[in-house]
């Protein structure tokens, strides 16, 4: 396995003096991640690392859907809202888009914990929630409301909003031919991606980074900083971190205050105990993380970064079903 390269970030908590009491601890912390840069001058194969251009998949392979149960917004909420209207799921069900897809082969030497298989390719899907003007007066209740001179217009309503139930990761085993698959959405043009090893850190958003205010019950087994080393990896994070379009797989996101927080089937987050939930932290992992500045080049238009987790006890079952996805 190759071991993961120190990237800005780690340099400059090595060398900053205010951080120097908790380098060792935040290098405890540390996850190996795959930095994903786009290379358009990267050889291509059907099974290349990339965003957009059709899904690489096995002969039989079904474009993954789902059922929305939504009501039919009004002509005159649809005239206002063109975009919704272009992506509105015919007769409630709708075609998930693609996204990205991994070579996992490509990636294998960075997966240091070796929680992902290490052949084939790992298919992304999306799908947005929808949005619909509805009856205030009805049986649901709206959500947010638009207006006009002062007044309500439009009520409206999400529906399909669900982390889980909003994305398909797919795993096609390398022993099979793979063949372009066009059947559902995805960017005509592609942008591949090369993968390099990176040592990330947690965010101070993170559960397994405490200040030293916390309740003393909260702190056990937390790296504990003081306030001014909290604020000084915030920001040394901002500067190396905030603006830098990153995408990679596995590793530390960028936003810890998402996703692997409150995976999907925690409950009562705020009464469990402190080692439980370490343990319920450690179990999530980021699948993938993908900035707009990727993905809009190709005509996807999300407009924010996507995180897409699963649980470590699901990875090594090869069980990609109950994956999920934060944004922001």
């Amino acid at each position: 396995m190759a071991e993961a390269e120190d990237g800005d970030l780690i340099a400059a908590i090595k060398t900053d003096p205010i951080l120097a009491p908790y380098v060792d601890a935040l290098l405890r912390l540390a996850r190996p991640s795959s930095r994903l840069t786009v290379d358009p001058e990267a050889p291509r194969s059907i099974g290349e690392s990339r965003v957009g251009g059709p899904p690489a998949a096995h002969v039989g392979f079904s474009w993954p859907t789902r059922h929305v149960d939504m009501p039919r917004p009004s002509k005159a909420w649809l005239d206002s809202h063109p975009y919704e209207e272009r992506r509105l799921p015919e007769d409630g069900v709708s075609s998930f888009q693609f996204i990205a897809q991994i070579d996992l082969s490509a990636i294998a030497s960075f997966d240091v914990d070796e929680v992902l298989p290490h052949d084939g390719v790992l298919l992304f899907f999306y799908d947005e929630a929808y949005s619909a003007d509805i009856d205030p007066a009805g049986p649901l209740e709206p959500t947010s409301w638009s207006l006009r001179d002062g007044e309500p217009e439009f009520y409206q309503r999400e529906f399909g909003s669900d982390p889980v139930d909003q994305v398909r990761v797919l795993h096609v085993p390398g022993d099979l031919s793979l063949a372009p698959h066009r059947s559902g959405p995805f960017a005509a043009d592609a942008l591949p991606l090369v993968g390099s090893a990176e040592l990330t850190v947690p965010s101070v958003d993170a559960y397994v980074i405490a200040q030293d205010s916390e309740p003393p019950d909260r702190l056990g087994g937390r790296l504990v900083l003081p306030p001014d080393a909290w604020d000084r990896l915030a920001e040394l994070r901002y500067q190396h971190r905030a603006n830098a379009r990153i995408n990679q797989m596995l590793g530390w996101e960028d936003n810890s205050a998402h996703g692997p927080s409150l995976p999907p089937g925690t409950t009562g987050w705020d009464s469990i105990p402190a080692d439980d939930r370490l343990r319920e932290l450690s179990d999530p992992r980021l699948l993938l993380q993908l900035d707009p500045a990727t993905y809009e080049r190709l005509g996807i238009e999300f407009g924010r970064t996507l995180y897409f987790y699963a649980r470590e006890t699901d990875l090594r079952r090869g069980d990609f079903s109950r994956a999920w996805y934060d944004s922001d």
